[in-house]
């Protein structure tokens, strides 16, 4: 029996053809593993102008070297993207719609105090958060941003904290790579923007946000 299955065998493949076909298999499905699994997420930053009415107020903002070079990098997920430049030209743009003047300035807790200003701006990235279709069980990447922004008066004293979460989400697939995750985060981005044109512009107007003390509270 052992003998008639080896010339079976033998009469339909050449000598060492089944372990050879067998390692292109293999090697086939390594590239396809590897080619959906990893690399490097291109985030594009286009983002249209909003289109709203400026606020009667001259603000400072200021971007620390953390928020302006923000890079996510996992050796275990094997993802790396940089997002820092993205997300401060869509502030930028946010915030020339938004106020009627904007001005970069240095950092409020080490500077001189701005009086030519009505309030400073300081954007943080608390976390950025991603899951990818294997564990959603689902088609989708789904990311999620924590942002909060500090404003500070004239004369740098903290006076208000404004935490938001922006999410985005889009559809991929084991062969899809990593682009529908850049995309979810692009989706993510512009839903930080319609949060500062929206909810943040009534903080604003209102004086409505957090004082320091509340937000240390929430952070311990």
């Amino acid at each position: 029996m052992k003998s008639s299955l080896h010339h079976r065998t033998s009469s339909y493949w050449p000598r060492g053809g089944i372990v050879w076909y067998g390692k292109l298999f293999l090697l086939a499905g390594l590239i396809l593993v590897l080619s959906g699994c990893g690399g490097t997420v291109a985030i594009k930053d286009y983002f249209p102008d909003p289109v709203v009415a400026p606020l009667p107020y001259r603000v400072g903002v200021y971007y620390s070297p953390e928020f302006s070079s923000y890079g996510y990098h996992s050796d275990e997920e094997k993802v790396n993207f940089e997002l820092g430049s993205k997300q401060v030209r869509l502030f930028d743009k946010v915030f020339n719609a938004m106020f009627i003047s904007r001005l970069a300035v240095s950092d409020p807790d080490t500077s001189q105090p701005q009086p030519q200003l009505d309030m400073i701006l300081v954007p943080v990235l608390d976390e950025y958060a991603f899951l990818s279709p294997a564990e959603t069980a689902t088609n989708f990447y789904t990311v999620s941003i924590k942002y909060h922004i500090r404003v500070y008066s004239a004369e740098n004293q903290i006076i208000g904290y404004w935490p938001f979460v922006a999410y985005g989400k889009n559809r991929g697939g084991s062969m899809s790579g990593l682009e529908p995750l850049g995309d979810a985060t692009v989706t993510a981005l512009r839903d930080a923007a319609a949060a500062l044109v929206t909810q943040f512009r009534r903080a604003v107007e209102t004086e409505d946000w957090r004082l320091p003390g509340e937000a240390e509270q929430e952070s311990s």
